[in-house]
């Protein structure tokens, strides 16, 4: 599976100004997010 981000998603994108801000990763099978304030 492969994600792409056009950045104005409402959780990650960091061009949506209303967005939650968070910043997700993966690495070893598994996933993250991280808040962003």
């Amino acid at each position: 599976m492969e994600f792409t981000d056009n950045g104005t998603c409402f959780v990650c994108g960091k061009e949506n100004p209303s967005g939650l801000r968070l910043d997700f990763s993966i690495s070893d099978g598994h996933a993250s997010a991280t808040y962003l304030p």
